[in-house]
């Protein structure tokens, strides 16, 4: 009887042992607790390019590329000052990504989350010349995004949203500044129009005058106010500046020129515009929007006289 209840024993513990091994063998990826938190994450320390193939641009290349202390954004042939804002996003999200959970380990499995060779975002960062890592950028679900690294079958989630990081078009990677002003020190505003249709606003004695008429205060810095801070974001790529701008706003104050705006006019809905900020980057305005908050008439800065003062 001993030697029966001795042989139940070891069949029910050959049982356990066999269900506990199948259990390791065919559980759920999705159940994988034990995932290193390092496998993603990516020392930004010393990066010198990342390249990008973006669902959202078509999956042409993008290249980030380490120019001294700025980068440069680049794409075929056109080359230009990167948003170190996006780009500091990037380096901070990749130095900090972390695998919540496996989510798949088949190949089969890879355009279901996004992240196959054609169907994700992939990114490819260098390190001197040398390539550290790539991963592919798959869909976003519920508050997670999946992901994959080249050259390995396993998917994983992890927490954010991370295409708003990733996946966008060339000219989101682009330095969009066009304007940067210190209002308050503006003293002089010179609109240069064709047939000698400019003029000039001054302030003398704390008042904007327009040749010996009086300019509206207010209109004056509500203009200014929008040349503050100004991005623009569709770039004339095409453009060469091969004649004089049509028309040219020089903005003075403290007997120095603070900021230039020029302005190209290519047809009624379209003009292309360039400032001082970066003189050698053209802007596409199509409406044209900005071109009519930008080269403002003399009319519509005059001080507007009531009646009762006219004589």
């Amino acid at each position: 009887m001993k030697w029966l209840n001795n042989k139940v024993l070891i069949a029910t513990l050959l049982v356990l042992v066999a269900v506990f091994v199948l259990t390791k063998l065919f559980r759920s990826p999705a159940r994988e607790r034990n995932l290193d938190e390092d496998l993603l994450r990516i020392d930004t320390t010393g990066i010198t390019e990342v390249r990008l193939y973006p669902v959202s641009d078509k999956r042409k290349e993008i290249k980030l590329v380490k120019d001294g202390k700025s980068w440069k954004a680049v794409q075929q042939q056109v080359s230009g000052a990167a948003d170190i804002n996006a780009v500091t996003n990037l380096l901070r999200t990749l130095a900090s990504l972390r695998p919540e959970r496996m989510v798949s380990r088949k190949k089969e499995k890879w355009d279901t989350y996004k992240t196959g060779d054609t169907t994700g975002t992939n990114v490819t960062i260098f390190r001197g010349g040398n390539e550290e890592r790539s991963l592919v950028i798959g869909k976003e679900s519920g508050g997670h995004t999946y992901l994959r690294r080249n050259g390995e079958d396993e998917v994983y989630a992890t927490n954010g949203y991370l295409s708003e990081v990733f996946n966008k078009p060339f000219s989101n990677w682009r330095d969009g500044s066009f304007l940067r002003l210190n209002t308050g020190q503006v003293t002089k505003i010179s609109f240069h129009y064709p047939a000698d249709s400019g003029f000039v606003a001054e302030k003398k004695n704390k008042v904007w005058m327009i040749g010996n008429e009086r300019a509206d205060s207010v209109v004056i810095g509500d203009y200014l106010g929008k040349l503050r801070s100004r991005d623009l974001s569709t770039f004339a790529d095409d453009f060469s500046a091969s004649t004089d701008p049509d028309v040219t706003v020089t903005i003075e104050g403290n007997a120095m020129t603070l900021a230039t705006i020029k302005g190209w006019r290519r047809s009624f809905y379209q003009w292309v515009l360039a400032s001082s900020l970066q003189p050698d980057v053209y802007f596409l305005d199509e409406g044209p929007l900005v071109a009519k908050e930008l080269f403002a008439g003399k009319e519509k800065l005059l001080e507007k006289r009531t009646p009762a003062h006219k004589k």
